[in-house]
Protein backbone atom coordinates (compact mmCIF):
# COMPACT_ATOMS: atom_id res chain seq x y z
CA UNK A 1 0.00 0.00 0.00
CA UNK A 2 2.89 2.36 0.77
CA UNK A 3 4.36 1.73 -2.67
CA UNK A 4 1.04 2.53 -4.35
CA UNK A 5 0.62 5.74 -2.32
CA UNK A 6 4.18 6.87 -3.09
CA UNK A 7 3.67 6.12 -6.80
CA UNK A 8 0.48 8.17 -6.82
CA UNK A 9 2.13 11.07 -4.98
CA UNK A 10 5.13 11.12 -7.32
CA UNK A 11 2.89 11.11 -10.38
CA UNK A 12 0.78 13.92 -8.93
CA UNK A 13 3.93 15.93 -8.19
CA UNK A 14 5.10 15.44 -11.79
CA UNK A 15 1.71 16.61 -13.03
CA UNK A 16 1.70 19.69 -10.82
CA UNK A 17 5.29 20.55 -11.80
CA UNK A 18 4.40 20.16 -15.47
CA UNK A 19 1.29 22.30 -15.07
CA UNK A 20 3.27 25.01 -13.24
CA UNK A 21 5.95 24.94 -15.94
CA UNK A 22 3.30 25.41 -18.61
CA UNK A 23 1.58 28.25 -16.74
CA UNK A 24 4.84 30.13 -16.13
CA UNK A 25 5.82 29.80 -19.77
CA UNK A 26 8.85 27.61 -19.11
CA UNK A 27 7.46 25.07 -21.54
CA UNK A 28 5.60 27.04 -24.11
CA UNK A 29 4.90 24.03 -26.29
CA UNK A 30 1.66 22.21 -25.64
CA UNK A 31 3.22 18.77 -26.05
CA UNK A 32 4.72 18.90 -22.56
CA UNK A 33 1.48 20.07 -20.99
CA UNK A 34 -0.51 17.43 -22.89
CA UNK A 35 1.78 14.69 -21.62
CA UNK A 36 1.48 15.87 -18.03
CA UNK A 37 -2.25 16.28 -18.02
CA UNK A 38 -2.86 13.10 -20.03
CA UNK A 39 -0.63 11.14 -17.70
CA UNK A 40 -1.69 12.63 -14.39
CA UNK A 41 -5.46 13.01 -14.71
CA UNK A 42 -6.11 9.25 -14.80
CA UNK A 43 -3.76 8.85 -11.85
CA UNK A 44 -5.53 11.60 -9.96
CA UNK A 45 -8.86 9.84 -10.55
CA UNK A 46 -7.29 6.55 -9.48
CA UNK A 47 -5.89 8.22 -6.35
CA UNK A 48 -9.32 9.61 -5.51
CA UNK A 49 -10.91 6.18 -5.88
CA UNK A 50 -8.17 4.63 -3.73
CA UNK A 51 -8.62 7.22 -0.99
CA UNK A 52 -12.37 6.63 -0.94
CA UNK A 53 -12.00 2.84 -0.84
CA UNK A 54 -9.28 2.97 1.82
CA UNK A 55 -11.43 5.27 3.94
CA UNK A 56 -14.41 2.90 3.70
CA UNK A 57 -12.17 -0.10 4.41
CA UNK A 58 -10.61 1.56 7.45
CA UNK A 59 -14.05 2.58 8.67
CA UNK A 60 -15.25 -1.01 8.42
CA UNK A 61 -12.22 -2.13 10.46
CA UNK A 62 -13.12 0.38 13.17
CA UNK A 63 -16.75 -0.79 12.99
CA UNK A 64 -15.54 -4.35 13.52
CA UNK A 65 -13.82 -3.32 16.75
CA UNK A 66 -16.96 -1.53 17.91
CA UNK A 67 -19.17 -4.46 16.98
CA UNK A 68 -16.86 -6.82 18.86
CA UNK A 69 -17.30 -4.71 22.01
CA UNK A 70 -21.09 -4.66 21.55
CA UNK A 71 -21.12 -8.44 21.14
CA UNK A 72 -19.17 -8.86 24.38
CA UNK A 73 -21.66 -6.60 26.18
CA UNK A 74 -24.67 -8.50 24.82
CA UNK A 75 -23.17 -11.87 25.74
CA UNK A 76 -22.51 -10.63 29.27
CA UNK A 77 -26.10 -9.38 29.57
CA UNK A 78 -27.57 -12.63 28.27
CA UNK A 79 -25.40 -14.75 30.57
CA UNK A 80 -26.31 -12.65 33.60
CA UNK A 81 -30.04 -12.82 32.84
CA UNK A 82 -29.87 -16.53 32.09
CA UNK A 83 -29.53 -17.31 35.76
CA UNK A 84 -32.88 -15.62 36.39
CA UNK A 85 -34.49 -17.66 33.63
CA UNK A 86 -33.38 -20.93 35.20
CA UNK A 87 -34.94 -20.14 38.58
CA UNK A 88 -37.92 -22.16 39.59
CA UNK A 89 -41.10 -20.18 39.17
CA UNK A 90 -43.26 -22.79 40.90
CA UNK A 91 -43.28 -20.89 44.16
CA UNK A 92 -44.30 -17.62 42.49
CA UNK A 93 -47.89 -16.53 42.51
CA UNK A 94 -49.88 -16.88 39.32
CA UNK A 95 -50.58 -13.17 39.36
CA UNK A 96 -46.94 -12.18 39.84
CA UNK A 97 -46.17 -10.09 36.75
CA UNK A 98 -42.50 -9.50 37.56
CA UNK A 99 -41.34 -11.99 34.95
CA UNK A 100 -44.10 -11.27 32.45
CA UNK A 101 -42.83 -11.58 28.83
CA UNK A 102 -39.36 -12.42 30.13
CA UNK A 103 -38.76 -15.23 27.65
CA UNK A 104 -39.79 -13.03 24.69
CA UNK A 105 -37.31 -10.35 25.78
CA UNK A 106 -34.55 -12.95 26.11
CA UNK A 107 -35.40 -14.23 22.63
CA UNK A 108 -35.13 -10.67 21.26
CA UNK A 109 -31.75 -10.20 22.92
CA UNK A 110 -30.46 -13.45 21.45
CA UNK A 111 -31.84 -12.51 18.01
CA UNK A 112 -30.08 -9.13 18.19
CA UNK A 113 -26.87 -10.86 19.23
CA UNK A 114 -27.18 -13.30 16.33
CA UNK A 115 -27.62 -10.43 13.84
CA UNK A 116 -24.61 -8.63 15.31
CA UNK A 117 -22.45 -11.75 15.07
CA UNK A 118 -23.61 -12.44 11.50
CA UNK A 119 -22.63 -8.93 10.40
CA UNK A 120 -19.28 -9.16 12.18
CA UNK A 121 -18.46 -12.56 10.69
CA UNK A 122 -19.55 -11.46 7.22
CA UNK A 123 -17.26 -8.40 7.33
CA UNK A 124 -14.37 -10.41 8.77
CA UNK A 125 -14.61 -13.20 6.20
CA UNK A 126 -14.87 -10.64 3.38
CA UNK A 127 -11.76 -8.82 4.59
CA UNK A 128 -9.88 -12.12 4.92
CA UNK A 129 -10.88 -13.11 1.39
CA UNK A 130 -9.76 -9.76 -0.02
CA UNK A 131 -6.45 -9.96 1.89
CA UNK A 132 -5.81 -13.45 0.48
CA UNK A 133 -6.29 -12.22 -3.09
CA UNK A 134 -3.12 -10.80 -4.68
CA UNK A 135 -5.26 -8.48 -6.79
CA UNK A 136 -7.06 -6.82 -3.86
CA UNK A 137 -4.70 -7.36 -0.90
CA UNK A 138 -3.25 -3.84 -1.18
CA UNK A 139 -6.70 -2.32 -1.61
CA UNK A 140 -8.24 -3.14 1.78
CA UNK A 141 -7.16 -2.69 5.37
CA UNK A 142 -6.52 -5.88 7.28
CA UNK A 143 -8.98 -6.94 9.92
CA UNK A 144 -7.89 -6.18 13.47
CA UNK A 145 -5.11 -8.58 14.57
CA UNK A 146 -7.09 -10.36 17.30
CA UNK A 147 -10.13 -10.94 15.09
CA UNK A 148 -11.55 -14.39 14.60
CA UNK A 149 -14.85 -15.83 13.45
CA UNK A 150 -17.30 -15.81 16.34
CA UNK A 151 -19.36 -18.89 17.09
CA UNK A 152 -22.46 -18.26 19.16
CA UNK A 153 -22.37 -21.75 20.62
CA UNK A 154 -19.02 -21.11 22.34
CA UNK A 155 -20.21 -17.79 23.75
CA UNK A 156 -23.58 -18.93 25.01
CA UNK A 157 -22.57 -22.37 26.26
CA UNK A 158 -20.50 -21.04 29.17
Amino acid sequence: MVIIISFILISLLIGVANWCAHKTGYHSEDKYYGFGSGFCWPLAIFATVCIIVWTVSYDSSVDMLQTRAVIEQKVTAINSYRSIATNSFADKAVTDLKYNNYQQEMAKMITDLRKCVEGYNQTLIGKMAYKASPLFSWFVFSPPPNSHVISLSTYLSN
